[in-house]
């Protein structure tokens, strides 16, 4: 079961499911290469997954967002590994990262 970084935000550990993240300052990134594997493992599991947010992840550790590639999905709706990759495929090469917003599920508890 991922741990939650942040209590009162949904952001599920990517590196208790195996898949390498960074931390940059309270983001927990997880680069645009491994996002398939993360959203494979957490669609598998007992997770309910919220979304994700994207961001380049500048050589000084320094970030910036991208509101426009970023998606959420409301709760009785869970998205499928294909549906998310396509949005993540489609941004452009400057989004590098992304920072997943997932949970153990209400039901798996």
């Amino acid at each position: 079961m991922a741990e939650l970084i942040f209590p009162d935000r949904p952001i599920g550990d990517p590196e208790a499911l195996g898949i390498s993240a960074v931390q940059s300052g309270a983001l927990t990134l997880v680069a645009k290469g491994d996002c398939q594997a993360l959203v494979a493992a957490v669609l598998a599991g007992e997770f309910d997954f919220k979304g994700f947010e994207a961001f380049t992840l500048f050589d000084n550790g320094s970030v910036q967002p991208h509101l426009r590639y970023s998606c959420d999905w409301p709760e009785a709706i869970e998205p499928t590994v294909e549906e998310v990759m396509e949005i993540i495929d489609e941004s452009p090469d400057r989004v590098t990262h992304y920072e997943f917003y997932f949970r153990p599920s209400v039901k798996s508890e």
